[in-house]
C-alpha cells in the first residue's frame, strides 16, 4: 500500500534549503519517492504547524518510505540542511482505491 510522507519545514530563510532540495531530489529519485505537492506559506484549516513550507511525497510502501528516510543517500541531505531549518516528517497510509 502505498503511503504519504508529510514534511513540514520551518526555516527562517527558505534560499537556505537550496542545497538540501538538490541532494533530497536526488535520493527520493533513487527510491522512486514523488512529489505531490508543495505549499508555502501552508494554508490551515485547523491548528497549527511550526513551520511555513509543507511538502507531501508518496512512496510505494512504508517500507520504502523508512529506507529512504534512513538511507546513506538521504543522510547526505539531511547533512545539507541549514543550522535554521527545523523538520517535521510523517508518514501516512493512503487509503486504497
Amino acid at each position: 500500500m502505498s503511503v504519504l510522507i508529510v514534511g513540514n519545514i520551518k526555516v527562517e530563510d527558505p534560499a537556505n534549503l537550496g542545497p538540501y532540495k538538490e541532494a533530497a531530489g536526488a535520493s527520493m529519485k533513487e527510491f522512486g519517492i514523488g512529489m505531490v505537492g508543495q505549499v508555502g506559506p501552508t494554508g490551515m484549516l485547523e491548528g497549527e504547524f511550526r513551520g511555513d513550507i509543507t511538502v507531501v511525497l508518496e512512496a510505494e510502501s512504508e517500507e520504502v518510505a523508512r529506507a529512504w528516510h534512513a538511507s546513506e543517500s538521504y543522510a547526505k541531505a539531511i547533512a545539507a540542511r541549514s543550522d535554521d531549518a527545523q523538520f517535521t516528517i510523517a508518514i501516512v497510509p493512503k487509503p486504497a482505491g
